[in-house]
């Protein structure tokens, strides 16, 4: 379960905080196809470190998730068992088999089996996440841009995903 569990096992593949990045002559026939799991698989990955701060307080963080009381423990744990589920899962059958995990595939299925969300070919963004208005405001420190990126000649078609 640790493999699955790794706050370091999922990292996105966008290019944050970058300086003098030159991309030339690319070709992108196809993004990833076949995706056994929903963009909130990541997701998951990513909330474990605050949810591992919120377990460690003391008294463990409490709060209300579906209408029930349940401690930064429970969630944090049951969010672990989760991944390590679909993480088996996928790589043993390369899908989530909703018998035996009704839960996580209720959860985590990726019916159209492509990149849900947003479709890029490339994500070039400053520091902090890309999401939501997350992280800093970019505008108002040079320190923390992106810069000097360059990006010509690429033929980048076929790219498949959609949104829920």
């Amino acid at each position: 379960m640790y493999l699955a569990c790794s706050e370091r096992a999922s990292r996105s593949k966008s290019l944050h905080d970058s300086t003098g990045l030159t991309i030339k002559n690319s070709y992108i026939p196809h993004n990833r196809q076949g995706v056994p799991v929903s963009g909130i698989f990541n997701s998951g990955h990513q909330i474990l470190p605050y949810l591992k701060k919120l377990k460690e307080l003391d008294p463990p963080y409490e709060m209300q998730l579906g209408g029930v009381q349940m401690s930064s423990v429970d969630v944090y744990d049951a969010l672990c068992t989760s991944i390590a589920n679909v993480y088996h899962d996928v790589m043993l059958t390369g899908f989530i088999d909703e018998k035996r995990h009704p839960m996580e595939h209720k959860l985590f299925h990726n019916p159209n089996k492509s990149v849900d969300g947003p479709c890029y070919a490339f994500l070039v963004h400053g520091l902090g996440p890309a999401v939501e208005g997350q992280g800093f405001e970019l505008s108002s420190n040079s320190t923390i841009i992106s810069s000097n990126i360059k990006i010509s000649d690429n033929n980048i078609n076929s790219i498949k995903c959609w949104t829920k």
